[in-house]
């Protein structure tokens, strides 16, 4: 399965809306939107907890910090790396949930 991020779901939630407006909207279709709604603040949260990892990690390495300092930045790095990991967990189980909905849409 491709990785889903913020920019895909959000075209994905616009490609959606658009055969929504039109009334071409399966069953089907309003559980991916439902789903990918639900996903994207995930995958937005995500994205920027990242970059902020980032930039922690730059300012860390680039300034003469004592230990301490050093530790309190990496345990602050360490925390927003978990919580961005579990924010993607969330994403992929509301992903594989979507998929499970169509193959049982399919087999009816």
């Amino acid at each position: 399965m491709k990785k889903l991020t913020a920019e895909k779901c959000r075209e994905r939630i616009e490609e959606l809306e658009a055969l929504q407006e039109r009334g071409f909207l399966s069953l089907n279709g309003e559980q991916s939107l439902q789903a990918m709604q639900i996903a994207l603040p995930t995958l937005e949260q995500q994205s920027h907890e990242s970059v902020i990892a980032e930039q922690l990690e730059a300012v860390r390495d680039s300034l003469a910090l004592t230990p301490h300092q050093s530790a309190i930045i990496s345990c602050a790095i360490d925390r927003i790396n978990v919580l961005t990991k579990r924010s993607l967990d969330v994403s992929r189980e509301l992903a594989e949930q979507q998929e499970s909905q169509k193959e049982v849409s399919h087999d009816r």
